[in-house]
């Protein structure tokens, strides 16, 4: 009796979808996860827009070289999406992040609030994803070294070789 409650407590819970089936229309139950978000290439274009504009109208002379990394963001960000940004080092990603910030300090913008929320997302995706890499460079070391046994006397001649002799 439970069961069944819970069975229609569940599907009471979910979204409704219609499908079309051949010439006929179903009401379905849908999924309860929804699908990720996917960036749409106009919200890539206005976030790129607004970054060139700021960059551009930055108080410094030579922008392009102090906030390089985030006009490397930009570039990559324009000509590659997203893809092309979560392949970038965290080191990159963390400065342009931090350089976006800056530029979001001085004057808001839904846009670049946007770019700095994503930038934050992928700037922990690639930490995590060095961690992995140095993680499996560790174990292959460690699978590397050799183990082999020796007597006291071979012990005794190399600290005797080493640093003069035993302790007393």
């Amino acid at each position: 009796m439970l069961d069944k409650i819970r069975i229609v407590k569940g599907a009471l819970g979910r979204p409704l979808r219609v499908e079309r089936r051949g010439l006929q229309f179903h009401l379905v139950l849908g999924d309860r996860r929804r699908t990720p978000r996917s960036v749409d290439p106009l919200s890539v274009t206005q976030m790129c827009a607004e970054l060139r504009e700021r960059l551009l109208v930055h108080e410094h002379d030579h922008a392009a070289e102090v906030m390089r990394h985030l006009v490397f963001v930009h570039d990559v960000l324009g000509r590659k999406g997203w893809d092309a940004i979560e392949a970038l080092p965290a080191r990159t990603i963390g400065k342009a992040l931090v350089q976006a910030e800056m530029l979001v300090s001085q004057q808001g913008s839904q846009a670049l609030t946007r770019l700095i929320e994503r930038l934050r997302v992928l700037k922990v995706a690639a930490d995590l994803r060095d961690e992995r890499k140095a993680g499996s460079h560790d174990a292959s070391d460690e699978k590397s070294m050799q183990v082999s046994e020796s007597t006291h006397e071979d012990v005794e001649d190399i600290q005797r070789h080493w640093g003069g002799g035993l302790p007393a």
